[in-house]
């Protein structure tokens, strides 16, 4: 259900942003994904689909970064890309701990006509 929200919340952006700038229309809004945020891509393109039909945002291209997780090295501070069954550090061997790094989802920016 968080997907469905973070579709509104994308259209509120994109409807607030062409009010503020006096636009009409919508044409793309950019959202940073992490890989392990949680949310399900094809869940918000297609609750965003719903919600923004009849609104300024309607048929708008959804650009998706995406951001690979990272763990950081506790010995030498390296941070490195998770890979699964794979924890250790790439240039000590240390197992990496959890960063924020990818976990992140967050509207980045919306073009306008």
């Amino acid at each position: 259900m968080h997907d469905y929200h973070k579709a509104v919340d994308m259209v509120n952006y994109g409807v607030a942003q062409a009010s503020k700038q006096g636009k009409r229309k919508v044409t793309k809004i950019t959202l940073v994904m992490g890989d392990s945020c949680g949310y399900s891509e094809e869940s918000i393109r297609m609750y965003f689909d719903e919600v923004s039909a009849g609104t300024v945002c309607e048929g708008a291209q959804i650009c998706v970064e995406h951001v690979k997780a990272k763990l950081k090295c506790p010995q030498c501070g390296k941070l490195f890309e998770r890979k699964p069954m794979h924890l250790a550090c790439p240039d000590c061997g240390v197992e990496g701990e959890p960063t924020d790094v990818g976990t992140q989802i967050e509207i980045k920016s919306a073009e306008l006509l």
